[in-house]
C-alpha cells in the first residue's frame, strides 16, 4: 500500500483564530487599554510566534519593539502552561530601560516556574543582575555580554550558558560553578583574561562551544580534564593548527568533537592520537591537507562520524576496521572513484547502521552503486542520498540511466533483487520520481517500510514537495 501526500503552506492566521484559552492566557499579561492592539496583530508576526525551530523549545516570546508596531505590553504565549523557557529579543540590539521593565514584569509574575531565559540581546552586568534576582529557580542563561570588566574586554560575547549559581557578569562567576559555556570572541585585548576565566572554569566545565574571530586565543595553558563536548568555529585562518593541537594535548576524555572548518594532516593525527575515547567526530577534511585517513584507526570507541570535503578511494586504503561504528555521514565534495569508495568502507566499517551520503558534484548514482550499498552493508537500516537538482535525480539511482549525461549506456536490467535490510530509506531534490519508480523501490528494498523521495526540505525549487510512503509486508 502507499500514500502519495503534497505539503503545503499552512494558512496563515489572525488572533482571533486562535484557541480562546490561549487569548485569554495573553490577555491575563496585557492591561485593558491593550486588548485592541493584540487582536490587530499581523498574522505574519503570528507565524513567526508559533513557529519556528528554535521557538518549538521555549515557551514564551516577547517581541521587538522596533521590528513591531504594537504596544509595548503585548505578549504572545504558545500555550497555556507554565513556562519554564522564555525567549526575548529586543529590535535594537541592546535592552533600553522600557525594555528591561516590561522584561522584569514579565518575569516576577512567572518566577516560580521559569529555569531559563534565552536572548540575542546585549545586557549590562546591573540588568543581569536584575534578572537573576529576579528568577530564584533560574539553572540556565544565554545571553550577549557586553561590558565585561566595564567595556575593558569587550570582545568576549555572546553567547554565555551558565548553570547555576549564575551572576551578573563573567568576572562575578563563582568558581568551577560552570557545566556547559558558549563563547563568541570577537577579539582578545587581553590574552590572559580569557585564559584565566577558562582556567576558573575548568574542574566541572563539560561542555564548551567557541566560535572565533580573533587571529589568536590562549588556549594553550588551559587545562580541561573533564570536557566531553567540544565545538570549534572559526572563521579562516582565525584559528590556527598549532592552537587545536596544544588544546587536544589538553583534553583526553573528549567523546564528542566538531570542528566547522578545514584541519591539516597534523591536527587530524594530534586529535586522533590524544582523542582516544572519541565517541562522535565531526570535521572538515581535503584531500590535499590530509592525504590517509589511517590515523582514523586509532579511534576505536568511535560510533558516529561527520566528513565534509574533497576525498579520494586512496585515503581510506590504510584504514584498519572500526567494528563499533554504527553511523556515517558524508557531504563530498569531490569524489575520484565511488565504487572504491564505497568498497573501502565497507571493508573499514562494516557494522553500519546508518548512512547519510550527500554529494555535490559528479560523479552521479547507478543502480550499480545502490546494489553495491545495500549488499556490502550487511547491518544497514537507514540510508539517505541527497545531492543538487542536477547532479540527483531519481531514475541516476534506479532506472536503467538510458539518458545519463555522461553517454554511458547500461543493459536493460530487471529491477535489482537484494537481501537488503534497509528499511528507511531517502532520496532528496528530485522532481519527476513515477509510480514505476516507486514500484521498483519495493523489489529493490524488500524489508522497506518508509521511502521519502522529494525535494530539499530547507529549498524551494518551484515545486511542491512529494513524500510517498511505502508499508511492506513486515
Amino acid at each position: 500500500m502507499c500514500v502519495h501526500t503534497r505539503s503545503a503552506r499552512p494558512p496563515q492566521r489572525g488572533f482571533a483564530d486562535l484557541p480562546p484559552e490561549i487569548q485569554e492566557y495573553i490577555f491575563d499579561f496585557l492591561p485593558l487599554a491593550d486588548r485592541k492592539a493584540a487582536a490587530c496583530v499581523n498574522s505574519h508576526w503570528l507565524t513567526l510566534a508559533f513557529s519556528g525551530r528554535f521557538l518549538a523549545r521555549t515557551r514564551l516570546k516577547i517581541p521587538s519593539w522596533t521590528e513591531l508596531d504594537i504596544c509595548s505590553r503585548m505578549l504572545l504565549a504558545k500555550s497555556g502552561r507554565r513556562h519554564r523557557n522564555i525567549f526575548a529579543a529586543f529590535g535594537s540590539g541592546s535592552c533600553e530601560p522600557r525594555d528591561l521593565h516590561l522584561l522584569l514584569d514579565i518575569l516576577v509574575r512567572l518566577a516560580e516556574t521559569i529555569e531559563c531565559v534565552q536572548s540575542p540581546t546585549m545586557f549590562s552586568s546591573q540588568q543581569l543582575t536584575a534578572i537573576v534576582n529576579t528568577l530564584p529557580r533560574l539553572k540556565e542563561l544565554e545571553v550577549a555580554v557586553g561590558d565585561v570588566y566595564n567595556f575593558e574586554h569587550e570582545g568576549l560575547m555572546q553567547l554565555a550558558r551558565l548553570v547555576k549559581p549564575i551572576a551578573s557578569s563573567t568576572h562575578l562567576i563563582e568558581k568551577n560553578s560552570l557545566t556547559k559555556l558558549r563563547m563568541k570572541l570577537f577579539s582578545c585585548k587581553s590574552p590572559s583574561f580569557f585564559g584565566n576565566f577558562l582556567r576558573k572554569m575548568s574542574v566541572n566545565l563539560r561542555e564548551l562551544s567557541l566560535y572565533v574571530v580573533c587571529p589568536y586565543v590562549p588556549l594553550s595553558s588551559v587545562d580541561l580534564p573533564n570536557l566531553t563536548t567540544l565545538r570549534i568555529s572559526a572563521q579562516q585562518f582565525s584559528m590556527k593548527s598549532d592552537m587545536l593541537i596544544i588544546m587536544f594535548q589538553g583534553t583526553p576524555k573528549v567523546k564528542k568533537l566538531r570542528i566547522d572548518h578545514d584541519i591539516d594532516s597534523h591536527v587530524f593525527e594530534t586529535l586522533t592520537q590524544n582523542c582516544s575515547e572519541l565517541q562522535e567526530l565531526n570535521v572538515h577534511v581535503n584531500v590535499r591537507d590530509i592525504p590517509s585517513l589511517e590515523s582514523l584507526s586509532k579511534l576505536q570507541k568511535l560510533r558516529k562520524l561527520k566528513l565534509e570535503g574533497s576525498f579520494t578511494s586512496n585515503q581510506m586504503r590504510a584504514c584498519s576496521p572500526i567494528p563499533g561504528m554504527r553511523k556515517l555521514y558524508l557531504r563530498v565534495h569531490r569524489l575520484d572513484n565511488i565504487t572504491t569508495f564505497f568498497h573501502q568502507l565497507e571493508r573499514i566499517l562494516p557494522n553500519l547502521h546508518t548512512i547519510h551520503f550527500r554529494i555535490n558534484s559528479l560523479p552521479l548514482f547507478s543502480k550499480r552503486i545502490v546494489q553495491q550499498i545495500t549488499r556490502g552493508f550487511q547491518s544497514l537500516s537507514k540510508f539517505t542520498i541527497e545531492g543538487s537538482p542536477v547532479v540527483m535525480r531519481p531514475e541516476l539511482a534506479f532506472q536503467s540511466l538510458r539518458d545519463r549525461p555522461d553517454g554511458v549506456q547500461e543493459d536493460d536490467d530487471d529491477d535489482l533483487e537484494t537481501d537488503s535490510k534497509i528499511g528507511r530509506l531517502r532520496v532528496s531534490n528530485c522532481t519527476d520520481f513515477r509510480d514505476a519508480d516507486l514500484l521498483r523501490l519495493a523489489t529493490t528494498f524488500p524489508e522497506l517500510t518508509c521511502a521519502r523521495v522529494g525535494g530539499s526540505p530547507r529549498r524551494d525549487y518551484g515545486f511542491l514537495r512529494r513524500c510517498y510512503r511505502i508499508v511492506g509486508s513486515n
